[in-house]
C-alpha cells in the first residue's frame, strides 16, 4: 500500500510533506510523491506574454518548452526534498512530475488499487469562493473512497 501525497506550484505545504512521510512511516507504507505542472498557470503565463508584447500573439514551441521545463526543475526540487524526508525516516518513496489539473490527477493517481491514502493541498479560499465554489477535496473524498488528509497551501 503506499500513500499519496500531491504537491502544485501553487499548492504546497512543509505541514503536509511532514504528515505524509509520518503517516507512511507508522502505517508501514510507501510513499508516492506527486508534483502537477498545473496546465492554467501554463496558459496564463503563455497568454500574459503575449499580452504585454513580450512573445507574438501565439507562443511558439520554444516558448511552451521552456515554460514546462522550468516548472519541471522547480518540481524535481520539492520531490528532491520529499525524498531527503522519506529517508530519514526509512520510507520507500516513488516521485512522479505530471502535467494537468490539479484535482483530475488528484481523482485519477487515487483510483489506484495501490493507494490507501491521499493527502492533498487546498488553496486558501476567501469568503466568496468557499460560498460559491465547489469543495474539490469532498468531491476526491467521494469518488476515491479512502482517507484523504487536506493542508492549506503555504503558497498563496
Amino acid at each position: 500500500m503506499e500513500l499519496l501525497v500531491i504537491m502544485s506550484p501553487e499548492r504546497r505545504s512543509q505541514e503536509a510533506i511532514h504528515f505524509a512521510v509520518a503517516q507512511a512511516a507508522e502505517q508501514k507504507m510507501s510513499l508516492k510523491a506527486v508534483y502537477v505542472i498545473e496546465e492554467s498557470i501554463l496558459k496564463a503565463v503563455e497568454k500574459e506574454l503575449a499580452e504585454i508584447g513580450f512573445i507574438g500573439d501565439k507562443p511558439g514551441h520554444e516558448v511552451s518548452a521552456a515554460l514546462q521545463k522550468e516548472h519541471e526543475s522547480r518540481g524535481q526540487k520539492v520531490l528532491d526534498e520529499i525524498s531527503k524526508e522519506s529517508a530519514k525516516h526509512n520510507v520507500s518513496v516513488t516521485t512522479e512530475i505530471v502535467t494537468g489539473y490539479y484535482f483530475r490527477v488528484c481523482d485519477e493517481l487515487a483510483a489506484s488499487s495501490a493507494v490507501g491514502a491521499v493527502v492533498v493541498i487546498d488553496l486558501k479560499k476567501g469568503f466568496f469562493k468557499k460560498i460559491f465554489s465547489t469543495d474539490e477535496i469532498k468531491l476526491l473524498e467521494s469518488s476515491c473512497h479512502k482517507p484523504v488528509y487536506s493542508y492549506i497551501s503555504e503558497g498563496n
